[in-house]
């Protein structure tokens, strides 16, 4: 599914953000910025330390210049640096997806759905690109028709599509909630534990313990985690908005879908 995260010069973007959004797309990570006019990617990390590190060290080198985030987790492809995002195109501009191109998903290929979109589209549209509205309208309606959302850095800063699709925190851009941690209560009786009402298939680790009795003849404990994942669409949701179907943990879109 993987999560994108666009900033414009001298945003702030939080730590924990970069952390909570590896944790959850652990497949390959990177980003896209402008030096000297041109853009440039840099991607491939496995360590969400070292990616972090690389990221506020261009952060402080170009100041002036927006940066683009992505980290992967893998539906299509190998799990490889060929296949971590960011992407070239023909033109020296930067490409991000979040999301699943169905139609350049390909059963056994190496290479991933957004590496097949790039190849089949992007590179075959003229120079500069980016400057026709017609084009930008075609690349729109393939993201809002996908479910998906796409960000390009052109020389003239990032452009992104199905916009509404994602959220804004502080000024900055993400693609989905996949960055945040949330949260919950969790029960325990004797030695057995559960969930109380809309809290099933609640996944974490314990932070801290409360003995103060609950009324149910348990006691509470504090979680502080991520809320539960959704297997298909990789987005994150309360606990009771989770569904066990077909051996998966699914969201109400995913079950129904």
């Amino acid at each position: 599914m993987c999560i994108i995260i666009a900033k414009q010069p001298r945003q702030t973007i939080k730590k924990s953000h970069i952390y909570e959004g590896f944790d959850s797309n652990p497949n390959g990570a990177g980003f896209m910025y402008l030096k000297d006019g041109h853009v440039t990617i840099d991607k491939g990390y496995s360590d969400p330390k070292k990616f972090y590190r690389a990221f506020k060290d261009v952060e402080r080198e170009y100041p002036n210049s927006p940066i683009v985030l992505h980290m992967r987790i893998a539906t299509s492809g190998k799990t490889d640096v060929e296949n971590c995002h960011p992407f070239y195109t023909r033109h020296g501009v930067g490409f991000c997806h979040n999301g699943i191109i169905s139609q350049y998903s390909y059963a056994n290929s190496q290479h991933s759905d957004t590496w097949h979109y790039v190849e089949s589209v992007l590179n075959k549209l003229p120079d500069k690109f980016w400057t026709d509205k017609g084009i930008l309208g075609l690349i729109e309606t393939t993201a809002v028709l996908s479910h998906s959302k796409f960000v390009l850095l052109t020389p003239d800063g990032p452009i992104i599509f199905n916009e509404m699709a994602g959220e804004y925190h502080q000024g900055i851009w993400y693609s989905n909630n996949t960055y945040k941690q949330s949260s919950w209560l969790k029960y325990m009786t004797d030695d057995t534990p559960y969930l109380s009402r809309d809290f099933t298939g609640y996944r974490g680790y314990v932070t801290a313990l409360d003995d103060e009795d609950d009324g149910m003849g348990g006691t509470i404990v504090k979680y502080m985690s991520k809320d539960v994942q959704c297997d298909r669409c990789r987005l994150k949701f309360h606990p009771g908005d989770i569904y066990e179907f077909e051996g998966q943990s699914l969201c109400l879109d995913c079950a129904c879908g």
